[in-house]
């Protein structure tokens, strides 16, 4: 796993702005696997954290809670504009329709954001660096 973790960090620069997932053995003589998911960053790597729960606060907000413990309010206001997918989510009745897939929020017409970009918003606007 240390090799492997090396590999991958000073293969950063090829890889920038790429997501990854990885399987490797935890133990060679144990039948179970371990899945590592991350995210090159620029140069840096990060793991890639998934929504666990999520809880409408109140207009366009809702609670974002991650698989780590980090969570705050993320206002989706700004992404109602931002083109065709996301027209539905003016209306608050279909706002509300979320719900958790593959790791992030999403709604029934397959509207999603990136969980990385959620995470984001919310340790930058909690400080939590």
């Amino acid at each position: 796993m240390v090799m492997l973790a090396s590999t991958l960090a000073n293969s950063s620069k090829a890889f920038a702005n790429q997501s990854f997932e990885t399987t490797c053995k935890v133990n060679p003589s144990a039948r179970n696997i371990k899945v590592f998911r991350g995210h090159y960053k620029g140069n840096a790597m990060w793991n890639m954290n998934d929504v666990v729960n999520i809880t409408y606060k109140r207009d366009y907000v809702f609670n974002i809670e991650f698989d780590d413990g980090v969570a705050g309010d993320v206002d989706f206001h700004e992404y109602i504009h931002k083109g065709p997918i996301f027209q539905p989510l003016k209306t608050k009745d279909f706002f509300n329709k979320a719900f958790i897939e593959g790791g992030t929020i999403a709604w029934p017409n397959g509207a999603d954001v990136a969980p990385e970009t959620l995470y984001e918003k919310i340790i930058s606007k909690n400080n939590l660096r």
